[in-house]
């Protein structure tokens, strides 16, 4: 058995840490999950928003029926950029639309 020794974070002295790059170069700092948390992905654009609906192979009124909406203007809005994409919505379609890149169908 390897004992590891954790040292803690530099910024609140707790434990959780994991080394990320010094910006000033001063070498790899210890920080904490807490102190510094994982920033949230970047909100869908609207060319994202068009390939990944490309890549599934769905309309945007499917997208939209399978989001619950009635109709597929809203999925409209966002695919014209006057409306923001729900971050939840943008993470479950960038998730489906890897799943599908990365396991196509067969090909007979």
């Amino acid at each position: 058995m390897v004992l590891r020794i954790v040292p803690p974070c530099r910024n609140c002295g707790g434990g959780g840490w994991y080394r990320m790059p010094d910006p000033a170069g001063r070498g790899d700092t210890v920080r904490c999950e807490p102190c510094n948390p994982t920033p949230p992905p970047p909100p869908m654009t609207p060319a994202e928003l068009r390939d990944n609906l490309r890549t599934i192979g769905w309309s945007q009124e499917a997208l939209a029926a399978r989001l619950g909406y009635r109709s597929g203007t809203q999925v409209e809005r966002w695919v014209k950029g006057t409306a923001k994409m729900p971050e939840h919505y943008a993470a479950w379609l960038r998730g489906v639309a890897q799943q599908v890149a990365a396991n196509p169908p067969p090909r007979s």
